[in-house]
């Protein structure tokens, strides 16, 4: 049972005890502002994978950088980053995720990195940590976007009109939603934008163009592609896209169980802090503990997008 154990205390014990993070951050958090891509990557950046590649990597240069990145260094870690593709190879994108940002809790995360974990893993254990535009968005009115950025581009509009800033959010509750940074130059970029469109209107080869390279996307990424007539009332919509939806689930992906990502932040606390205790963590929560770790599939988001998009 020791050896077992091992496996899944990796990060409790040296050489990771000092530099893994272990901050619990979610005990002093509303839990209705965790997010799941928080609660996820909490989990699964302990888990015996993680432990066997940084044991195997650790003297490598980019092993623990994430540890001292910071803005003004960025671009030398991002090129001690590209060092680390060629130990970790095509392995799945989670494990290569957490290789290279897990030691840190998700509090200390910056933006970009919370995202490259949300990009990497949003689908293990069945979570879809997406945000709603990327469940779901209409090809037409992305091709038209595009379009209207394009013709953007084209005015030229003034420096800082298409800049968002974000709010900066305690740990493990919701990012805060983007405001404009210059409010002013934005106004002034719309109004440009809209001259423009008066005097040269969009052309339906322009839209068609831009639909089809959408659409082409959107399978691309592994999405389902419907056609919706304009014309139906929501009630009626919402029937017939809800058993087109179901129909074509079924085919690709079979029935799924969801998880209870919610128990997850819960057993971290429990088995840490058994296992600071002098006979450990006792063996129910052990068990509990182990049975969620084993139950990630680290090659799920992989296998599904070479499904999708026929990658090999």
């Amino acid at each position: 049972m020791a050896a077992q154990r091992d496996k899944y205390t990796w990060h409790l014990r040296a050489p990771f005890a000092l530099e893994f993070d272990r901050l619990r951050w979610w005990e002093k958090v509303n839990p209705k502002q965790i997010h799941p891509i928080a609660a996820l990557y909490e989990l699964v950046r302990r888990h015996p994978r993680v432990g066997e590649l940084r044991g195997k990597f650790r003297h490598r240069s980019w092993h623990g950088i994430e540890l001292n990145r910071t803005t003004d260094n960025r671009k030398l870690a991002d090129k001690v980053v590209d060092d680390a593709f060629e130990d970790l190879g095509a392995g799945p994108k989670p494990l290569h995720c957490l290789c290279l940002i897990g030691l840190k809790s998700w509090g200390k995360l910056d933006v970009r990195d919370r995202e490259y974990w949300a990009m990497s893993g949003g689908r293990l254990k069945g979570v879809d940590c997406r945000s709603a535009i990327e469940q779901c968005s209409s090809v037409t009115y992305e091709a038209l976007t595009d379009l209207l950025m394009k013709r953007m581009r084209e005015v030229k509009p003034p420096a800082g009109a298409m800049q968002y800033k974000v709010s900066v959010t305690p740990p493990g509750a919701p990012e805060g939603e983007p405001v404009m940074a210059n409010p002013k130059a934005y106004q002034q970029a719309q109004e440009m934008l809209a001259e423009s469109i008066k005097a040269k209107p969009l052309t339906p080869p322009e839209m068609e163009d831009a639909i089809a390279l959408n659409a082409r996307r959107a399978h691309q990424a592994g999405n389902f592609v419907f056609s919706v007539a304009p014309n139906l009332s929501l009630e009626r919509a919402a029937e017939i896209l809800s058993a087109l939806y179901r129909k074509q689930q079924e085919l690709d992906y079979g029935t799924q169980a969801r998880a209870r990502w919610t128990d997850w932040l819960p057993a971290i606390s429990d088995f840490e802090s058994g296992e600071t205790e002098a006979d450990g963590a006792k063996s129910a929560v052990f068990t509990r503990y182990r049975r969620i770790l084993d139950g990630i599939d680290f090659e799920l988001l992989l296998s599904q997008t070479q499904k999708l998009t026929g990658w090999s």
